[in-house]
């Protein structure tokens, strides 16, 4: 890959730019070559049948209804932990009464965080 003009890198997305000199009509075969070569390293640990492996990978990646799935799965996920963080919140405030104000002011931010991420989950229901 010496006969690259210049490589420009964007880590916030993880993506290079190659740029090349026009007249070389053999570079774009070149790297075509080397990414699949680096490609052909990564692969995945669980051995998948040949001939299905392609089209059920496309078809869960272009898969609206799968992508609806998981996107549902991830808000269920993270409105669980803010519902026991609001519980336990609200249950550390009334415990930390006749301890400290500090603990109380604090343990009061946990539960107000907590519900808040709840209701962040749920706005479309919430104001309707």
């Amino acid at each position: 890959m010496r006969a690259l003009v210049t490589v420009d890198g964007d880590p916030a997305v993880g993506s290079l730019l190659l740029q090349y000199d026009p007249a070389d009509t053999e570079m774009e075969a070149r790297i075509r070559a080397e990414v699949a070569a680096v490609w052909a390293t990564m692969a995945p640990v669980e051995p998948q049948d040949p001939s299905t492996a392609g089209a059920e990978a496309a078809t869960a990646a272009n898969d609206p209804i799968d992508r609806l799935r998981r996107r549902a799965q991830t808000r269920l996920a993270i409105n669980r932990v803010a519902k026991v963080g609001a519980l336990a919140g609200m249950a550390g405030t009334v415990a930390a009464l006749g301890v400290s104000r500090k603990l109380h002011a604090q343990m009061g931010i946990v539960a107000i965080a907590a519900t808040l991420t709840h209701l962040a989950v749920h706005w479309r229901r919430t104001f309707r």
